[in-house]
C-alpha cells in the first residue's frame, strides 16, 4: 500500500472512531511519543496527550456530538509527517479539518487535528476558490 493511501487510512479511521464513538479506537490513533494538539472548533488549542484524549472522552460520550463524515480528503506527505486536509460534513454545516500525522512504528500517527468553519461544498469552485 502507498503511503498516500497509509495516510488516508489513517485518517479514515479517526473518523470512523468519532462516528462509532469509540474511545479505545480514537486512543489508538493519536502518537504516543510526539507531542500532541487538537483545536475543535470555537475552542482554544488543547495540548499534550492527556488533555486532547480527555477531550475527546467528552465528546465521543456525549449524546449531544454531532455525526461528522469526512470527504474530499486529500493527503500530502513529507519524510515522516503527513497531513490530511479535507471537508467534515455535519448535518447543518460544514467545517475544513487539517489532520497531521507522523510515522510511528510503520504506522500514521495522529498529532494535530483541527477543524473550523468553512464555505458550503457547493459554493466552492474544484479549486476551492468561491465563485
Amino acid at each position: 500500500m502507498s503511503d498516500k493511501k497509509q495516510v488516508l487510512t489513517a485518517n479514515s479511521e479517526f473518523y470512523l472512531a468519532f462516528l462509532e464513538r469509540d474511545f479505545d479506537r480514537m486512543d489508538g490513533i493519536w502518537s504516543r511519543r510526539e507531542g500532541v494538539t487538537v483545536i475543535h472548533p470555537g475552542y482554544s488549542l488543547l495540548h499534550g496527550r492527556a488533555t486532547v484524549l480527555e477531550s475527546w472522552r467528552q465528546i465521543l460520550s456525549s449524546v449531544h456530538s454531532p455525526e461528522i463524515h469526512c470527504c474530499n480528503a486529500s493527503a500530502y506527505i513529507n519524510d515522516r509527517f503527513a497531513y490530511v486536509v479535507c471537508h467534515e460534513t455535519l448535518a447543518n454545516s460544514t467545517l475544513i479539518a487539517t489532520n497531521i500525522f507522523t510515522l510511528e512504528d510503520n504506522s500514521w500517527k495522529l498529532i494535530h487535528h483541527q477543524a473550523g468553519p468553512a464555505p458550503d461544498l457547493l459554493d466552492e469552485s474544484p479549486a476551492g476558490k468561491p465563485h
